[in-house]
């Protein structure tokens, strides 16, 4: 049998509006307020809960879902404010939280999570720093161009490294 082509399969995949107006924009929803402008977007909640209970970690914005509310925390980090912020699971709601916190006055973001390995050698504790990822959650596709793949930024990728390598 042929493979009928990626449009059978994908076919809302492959169409991209670059409009940065979407039907529904947190902007109109969530007001700005004084918040760290970067931000650690942590998937592991026991790190998050022990980093609040620290001196000088305050909670400075919140959003609400359905099923729970996701408090953005401040603290120092080498003199300058930073944000920690568990997104939620999945990349729908944490794309959703996240433009939340743009709307808020974020702007830089990195992520720290964990995932599953296909390679023997990768056991728990091992870091890996992604260059490049195939696009099959669907999320990605409205903020990019269609592709299978997405590239990291090298520069960014090089300085992630370089401080793992310090």
């Amino acid at each position: 049998m042929n493979q009928p082509d990626d449009a059978f399969y994908y076919p809302a995949l492959l169409e991209f509006d670059s409009d940065p107006d979407a039907i529904v924009n947190a902007s109109a929803m969530v007001r700005k307020r004084d918040v760290p402008t970067a931000v650690v977007l942590c998937f592991f909640r026991d790190v998050i809960d022990q980093v609040v209970e620290r001196p000088g970690v305050d909670v400075v914005g919140s959003t609400k879902t359905e099923h729970s509310v996701h408090l953005l925390y401040e603290l120092q980090h080498a003199g300058k404010r930073l944000g920690l912020f568990h997104p939620g699971i999945g990349a729908p709601l944490a794309a959703g939280m996240v433009e939340e916190l743009i709307a808020m006055g974020c702007r830089t973001f990195i992520a720290c999570g964990g995932a599953g390995a296909l390679t023997p050698e990768l056991v728990l504790g091992h870091v890996v720093v992604p260059t490049s990822a195939v696009r099959d959650e669907g999320t990605s596709f409205h903020y990019l161009p269609p592709g299978r793949f997405v590239e990291g930024d090298r520069e960014v990728i090089e300085v992630i490294e370089g401080v793992l390598r310090d």
